[in-house]
């Protein structure tokens, strides 16, 4: 008597024609659940590292600054008050250049930081930053940081500003330059905002897409 084949060569193909179905459709959610967790997790170390320059401010009894570099990196600094602004006077101990995640950018944009009643206002500045190990010089200007007082409170260049937004998205940076590629589905960028309130220094995260 002839033995049949535990499977046929129809039922075969439709169990691979099955398995491909389910991978197309899994791939893609496996990806954004990946791309999701990348968001958060940028959010998540910026946040931390604004409650440690708010700690440090405090306990050290000085001036802080969370320094962004680029828009893929952050330091802290100890910094002095100036009659124009702040100046970097050194960087923590302790603190090194971290990128805020593999993938993940905070590109330039108008809802980046500080906004105000009448528009968008730049954040202090920081004067005379050492950004010699990253072959940016020696006495450069940082156009974005969060700074804090030996009061552990958030200072701002306008009253009306309202509480501060950081918004980070996936993309790549060009080597060369401190543009970037987003990463787009469809026609839309999803950017993780991570907003910090500018009296309590407290931090929640939401997702909007544009």
């Amino acid at each position: 008597m002839k033995k049949r084949l535990p499977f046929t060569a129809l039922e075969l193909v439709l169990v691979c024609a099955v398995a491909a179905i389910l991978l197309s459709i899994s791939l893609p959610a496996f990806y954004n659940i990946s791309s999701g967790r990348r968001l958060t997790g940028a959010m998540s170390a910026i946040a931390a590292n604004i409650s440690l320059a708010r700690a440090r401010a405090v306990s050290d009894h000085i001036y802080t600054a969370l320094i962004f570099y680029s828009g893929d990196s952050t330091r802290l600094a100890e910094i002095r008050k100036t009659s124009s602004g702040f100046a970097f006077v050194k960087w923590l101990d302790g603190s090194s250049w971290e990128r805020i995640g593999d993938g993940v950018v905070i590109p330039d944009g108008d809802k980046n930081f500080h906004e105000g009643a009448s528009g968008t206002t730049a954040p202090y500045s920081i004067s005379s930053v050492d950004f010699s190990d990253l072959g940016g010089g020696t006495s450069a200007a940082a156009s974005r940081a969060i700074t804090f007082s030996p009061r552990g409170q958030i200072l701002i260049s306008d009253s009306s500003v309202k509480p501060i937004t950081i918004r980070a998205a996936e993309g790549t940076k060009i080597p060369g330059s401190d543009t970037f590629t987003l990463k787009k589905t469809g026609s839309k960028t999803t950017y993780a905002v991570l907003t910090v309130n500018s009296i309590s220094g407290r931090t929640a995260v939401s997702y909007e897409d544009e």
